[in-house]
């Protein structure tokens, strides 16, 4: 119990230091091993550091505000004191000192019985805590229990430390020695998930090969090793997993990133993503929040040889965002990558499809490229038979408008050798591209627009 000045009152057993005056403070001393027992609660001292560290000040002595060095010394005479103190049994009531309350309720009759420590794997043994040690020194189920225990912390057990590891022997010598194989740490994670997020083939497959369920989920998204192995483009990984019984190509996350071959063609390894097609994922799976397809995904972030792989696997490339309506062409064209254009033009996809967003309304694929200034991918929409004076539905903006709004001098010269209406207005308000390029400072698109016959007209 601590008082309102910071001061200890309820002076735990155990280790007591002493600052440079001679005042005593509490120290549990963390024994705890990797897998040992969980580490025992900090007290004054811990406190006082932690305190000091997130303040970005030096520790000091609560009462006399001694700076609390590393090498603060053990008071022995102090701990001998506090165990001769007496204490009243907790079970029995018995009064004792605190120096032997630990062996008394070892032995106490009205003690509440203890289990073995290997209960989780099985043993039914429960007597007293002073017969426990001679109790595990017999138990079979010992060396399983040592095996598996969770470290504090994450929980993680040995076996799955290796596996992320990859340490192939620590592993092999952990499974012929019974390791649990699926036990997972506190977030559900198993060494099979840790070895595939890590791409260590050989430790995957002997995980497998020793029963390891392929299909074991993280606790918080539930991601599949495979799902892990697919984001991270481990090809090899991939493979022993595909190879294994019981593998769900299809399984994606809770929260909707979708299945392995949506997030693989999001990240770009088109090799994962042959892979993945060859051993039967949907192509055309969608995101249920959007309606985004690995071939939209794929399309957005320019990944040229996965939205190959997915065209030539049929993936239908009009498929559309459930949410507005935009296609692979539409956002590949927004985000200028010429080459997916390209492929997705070649492959049949609509070049006047409209996309409609909190920011567009109805806009197609040219108007978007022409309002960003991509001319390689206005060029390549205008040869693929775009129609260069569709405008959105609401203001009547048309690709020329908003090149020369923008002030993308090339975009509007090809717009305009592509026989765009120079004097085409925008039905909100009148506003030509005339009148929008002299508004917003662009001279050389004014010139370029007058040469080519466009008035100003006078604005409603």
């Amino acid at each position: 119990m601590k008082a309102a000045a910071g001061r200890c009152y309820d002076v735990p057993p155990g280790r007591i230091e002493q600052c440079h005056a001679g005042h005593l403070i509490c120290a549990y001393v963390d024994l705890a091993l990797s897998w040992g027992e969980p580490s025992r609660s900090p007290c004054c001292l811990a406190q006082l550091r932690a305190r000091a560290a997130a303040n970005g000040v030096a520790a000091t002595c609560p009462m006399c505000r001694a700076p609390l060095l590393d090498d603060m010394a053990r008071s022995l005479a102090g701990e001998r004191t506090i165990a001769l103190l007496p204490v009243a049994c907790p079970h029995c009531a018995q009064v004792t000192t605190r120096g032997s309350l630990a062996a008394h309720e070892a032995t106490c009759p009205s003690a509440p019985a203890v289990g073995c420590a290997a209960a989780a794997e099985g043993c039914a043994w429960e007597g007293r805590a002073s017969e426990r040690g001679a109790d595990e020194a017999r138990c079979a189920l010992r060396t399983l229990f040592e095996l598996n225990r969770r470290r504090p912390g994450d929980g993680c057990t040995q076996l799955r430390v290796a596996a992320i590891q990859g340490d192939v022997h620590v592993v092999a010598r952990l499974i012929a020695e019974g390791a649990d194989v699926d036990k997972g740490s506190n977030d559900g994670a198993t060494p099979l998930y840790g070895s595939a997020q890590e791409g260590h083939m050989h430790v995957v497959a002997l995980l497998i090969a020793a029963g390891a369920d392929v299909g074991k989920t993280l606790t918080a998204d539930g991601s599949t090793p495979l799902f892990m192995a697919a984001q991270n483009g481990h090809l090899h990984v991939v493979e022993r997993l595909l190879a294994a019984p019981g593998v769900d190509v299809e399984k994606g996350t809770t929260d909707d990133t979708g299945p392995p071959l949506f997030v693989a063609s999001y990240m770009g390894h088109a090799y994962v993503v042959a892979r993945l097609i060859a051993a039967g994922a949907d192509v055309d799976t969608a995101l249920a929040t959007d309606g985004a397809t690995p071939l939209y995904i794929a399309a957005q972030q320019g990944h040229w040889d996965v939205v190959v792989q997915l065209i030539e696997a049929g993936t239908d490339v009009n498929a559309a965002r459930t949410i507005d309506g935009g296609t692979p062409l539409y956002v590949a064209a927004d985000q200028g990558q010429d080459d997916v254009v390209a492929r997705l033009i070649e492959a049949g996809a609509d070049v006047d499809a409209t996309c409609t967003t909190s920011t567009t309304d109805g806009d197609t694929p040219l108007l978007s490229a022409a309002f960003r200034g991509h001319v390689d991918v206005v060029a390549r929409l205008i040869g693929a038979g775009a129609d260069v004076d569709k405008a959105e539905p609401t203001g009547g903006v048309t690709p020329l408008y908003g090149a020369a709004q923008e002030g993308y001098t090339d975009v509007v010269e090809r717009l305009i050798a592509a026989g765009a209406d120079v004097n085409k207005a925008r039905t909100s308000d009148g506003a030509t591209p005339l009148s929008t390029a002299i508004e917003n400072g662009h001279a050389d698109v004014a010139r370029k627009l007058r040469a080519a016959g466009a008035i100003k007209p006078r604005r409603r």
